[in-house]
């Protein structure tokens, strides 16, 4: 048991989502209609594109340290765009593992696992 929850310690979970409100939170400040991203289920960027987020929340995730990335995305994506975003990832992050699978979640572009 030990073991098993030092290793769900050690995975980070992202989403990624349209803002529906303009709000700061913990000094990120979101328009209505931005692209946001959450970290470990905190607000930790912005902005204007899920490419933009999607590499500024990865940033702040220490992704390096990982091994694996998992992207599940959402119903308002298709296969062919996430995998292209898998991609940029893969530039970033040459030494990780990327997975890609439909999530088919209907208010997030993306929910990742960093593990």
């Amino acid at each position: 048991a030990t073991a098993m929850a030092a290793a769900l310690e050690s995975i980070q979970s992202a989403a990624i989502t349209t803002a529906t409100r303009s709000v700061e939170i913990d000094d990120v400040r979101v328009e209505i209609g931005q692209v946001i991203g959450l970290l470990n289920g905190k607000l930790t960027c912005s902005g204007q594109s899920i490419e933009e987020v999607l590499t500024d929340i990865l940033k702040e995730a220490s992704t390096e340290e990982y091994e694996l990335i998992t992207l599940y995305y959402g119903e308002n994506l298709n296969a062919m765009q996430a995998n292209q975003l898998a991609d940029i990832i893969r530039e970033t992050y040459p030494k990780q593992e990327i997975e890609v699978h439909d999530g088919s979640q209907p208010h997030y572009q993306l929910i990742l696992s960093i593990e």
